[in-house]
């Protein structure tokens, strides 16, 4: 017959046992709850992560674009800049052979001048008395082969006064051509340049414009970058987390196994 002692220390056990047992029921319960935390901030940290390195892929490859258009206005300036130049060798040169020109014009000048004085003396020959003058001068003589040699000398003058006149028209006249010539093309060119230049002061515009998107987007850059790292920095904490829990996990199985030889292992959230 089993004693009444006996009995009752049997029944100690056992609920002593069932207590063990509910108590790492509830602890095991407990840790697979945390456990499902962390494996959730973990996916959600991963799937952020990958959507920032992919805005960050996507800005990247449109800060390629911009650089590449930037490219093409830098040369497109560049190019601008050569004609710009060109034009202004052009106008450098007008304007020497415009001095040379003028040089030419005064020499010209003094030399009309001459031939000014000249003429005026044979004009002052021939009209100084007027026309009375020179009638007198022809038949003054009743000599007809006088006459006929002062009519002669008379026609002479005049012929050299008018040859001389048109010479003197002549030249005025070729080096105001030259220099109205001289002065056209200068003034093609002068407008030339000032097209170039405008032309230049837009594309530059373009220029800047390009940097500053560019800058900006490095800005975007670089703090995509910044909150990529920060999201990483949060990720080895988490996997440091699940790393811990999942080592508490395995030391607690491994007490409830010494403690309970032969017994089946508690029950524990999937390890991620």
């Amino acid at each position: 017959m089993i004693s009444k002692e006996l009995i009752l220390m049997k029944k100690a056990i056992a609920a002593s046992l069932a207590a063990v047992v509910s108590i790492t029921s509830l602890a095991s319960s407990a840790t697979a709850e945390s456990m499902d935390d962390l494996q959730q901030k973990q996916a959600q940290s991963e799937s952020k992560i990958d959507g920032l390195e992919e805005k960050l892929a996507e800005l990247q490859k449109n800060m390629e674009v911009k650089k590449k258009e930037l490219e093409g206005i830098q040369v497109e300036l560049d190019k601008t800049d050569g004609h710009i130049k060109e034009t202004q060798a052009k106008i450098e040169t007008i304007k020497q052979e415009i001095t040379v020109l003028l040089g030419e014009m005064e020499k010209t000048k003094k030399e009309l001048d001459k031939k000014k004085v000249i003429l005026a003396k044979n004009v002052r020959l021939m009209y100084v008395e007027g026309n009375a003058s020179m009638m007198e001068y022809l038949f003054s003589t009743d000599d007809p082969s006088k006459i006929l040699y002062r009519f002669q000398s008379l026609n002479y003058v005049a012929k050299a006064n008018k040859q001389l006149f048109d010479e003197v028209r002549e030249q005025v006249d070729k080096l105001k051509s030259q220099k109205k010539a001289l002065d056209e093309r200068k003034e093609v060119q002068e407008k030339q340049k000032a097209a170039l230049q405008t032309l230049r002061n837009t594309q530059e515009g373009q220029k800047q414009d390009q940097l500053k998107v560019i800058g900006e987007l490095a800005k975007l850059e670089e703090s995509l970058h910044d909150d990529i790292n920060q999201e990483k920095a949060v990720m080895d904490g988490i996997e440091s987390q699940i790393a811990a829990e999942s080592q508490r996990l395995a030391e607690e199985r491994q007490r409830y196994s010494e403690q309970n030889p032969g017994a089946d292992a508690p029950p524990n959230p999937t390890v991620g």
